[in-house]
């Protein structure tokens, strides 16, 4: 009998990767207006056509970009980045690293200094080497 039910256990916990080709991520903020979108179309744009695109992982949800360095599966439940467009057009970096939303980094930006934030928050993690970081 056990082995029937491990075999049932085994096809409810599939893994699934919730990973997302940094291609895909791309198209999937080209079809948005807006300032802030258009800031994470050149965010995900920038990490896509570079060095990083070989060390982050990600995946959307709806609007937000989230960001891990390692691949995640379903469910996932480590630390990410989240990065989101606000509906004020700004940009929100929060690093979700503990339940308790206080103790989580977070920096709001303007569009424009998207990108600056993003390497400046790998510069801080020590994500990737000081000379993959300039702006």
């Amino acid at each position: 009998r056990r082995p029937a039910v491990a075999g049932r256990l085994a096809q409810t916990l599939k893994i699934t990767a919730v990973n997302k080709p940094w291609s895909a991520i791309v198209a999937h903020y080209a079809e948005y207006d807006g300032p802030s979108m258009q800031a994470m179309h050149a965010l995900a744009e920038r990490i896509a056509s570079g060095p990083l695109a070989t060390g982050l992982y990600a995946w959307t949800s709806m609007f937000d970009l989230c960001i891990t360095q390692t691949e995640a599966v379903y469910p996932y439940t480590g630390p990410y980045l989240k990065v989101s467009p606000l509906a004020d057009g700004q940009i929100e970096f929060r690093y979700l690293d503990t339940m308790e939303q206080g103790k989580q980094w977070h920096r709001v930006v303007e569009p424009e200094a998207a990108i600056a934030r993003l390497l400046e928050f790998l510069k801080n993690l020590h994500w990737f080497p000081g000379e993959l970081l300039q702006p």
